[in-house]
């Protein structure tokens, strides 16, 4: 993930020449693929790089795509999306917390389907919009529970990542996020109810702890609980 501007030599088939800017992401393939980068005219730049076991990916090609013989390359070079770059750079910044590993692996299993979804030549199912319904009714009706996307797929005999591209396309964010915009809505009535403790707020909306529950809804309201959201 590029944080600065720089120009990138990449030579996946045959040579190239790409200048980056920030907020972009750049796949290198694996398998040789010959890389390097040198800012321009000596202006500063920096990146964060993330290297995948490519069994881990291969197999995640797998359950979305099928029997396949060998591991299938992204067939794009840089990404410029924020959505995906905001994404890697969550995962990043959260590595260190504990209470959030599985939402880290979550998150960074449905950034790396979506590339996959998106730039590999291979056609994915599409699950019916029925079942994605009872999908989210489902996460509606059990919104304080921790709900995986594993156990969501088990639950509704799908694979786990049509199941994500399908809940996706219907609701615009993935299973995980739906139901946490649930809680955290659900938070925000609390609050402005007036009357309760963060601790017992943080409790009822299932949070393993108030600093978890302070964490997530800055993260998605943009402002802490109750100081900056009440005023």
């Amino acid at each position: 993930m590029c944080c600065g501007k720089r120009k990138n030599r990449h030579d996946p088939s045959g040579g190239g020449e790409n200048i980056l800017s920030e907020g972009m992401v750049v796949v290198i393939n694996p398998g040789g693929e010959v890389h390097s980068c040198e800012p321009i005219d000596g202006e500063a730049c920096s990146y964060w790089m993330i290297h995948l076991d490519i069994d881990w990916c291969f197999n995640i090609q797998k359950e979305m795509f099928g029997d396949l013989d060998s591991y299938l390359k992204l067939n794009i070079y840089s990404i410029d999306k924020t959505e995906i770059f905001d994404s890697f750079c969550n995962i990043l910044r959260n590595l260190h917390d504990a209470d959030s590993r599985e939402e880290i692996e979550a998150e960074l299993t449905e950034t790396i389907s979506v590339l996959f979804g998106n730039y590999c030549e291979k056609e994915q199912v599409d699950i019916s919009n029925v079942i994605v319904r009872e999908a989210a009714e489902y996460l509606t009706m059990n919104m304080f529970e921790t709900i995986s996307l594993d156990s969501l797929a088990d639950r509704f005999r799908q694979n786990r990542f049509h199941l994500l591209r399908s809940f996706k396309s219907v609701y615009g964010v993935p299973p995980m996020a739906f139901q946490m915009n649930l809680r955290i809505e659900h938070a925000k009535g609390m609050l402005r109810h007036g009357g309760v403790s963060i601790a017992d707020v943080a409790q009822e909306t299932g949070f393993t702890d108030q600093s978890h529950f302070h964490r997530i809804f800055k993260k998605y309201v943009a402002a802490t609980p109750p100081g900056e959201y009440i005023k």
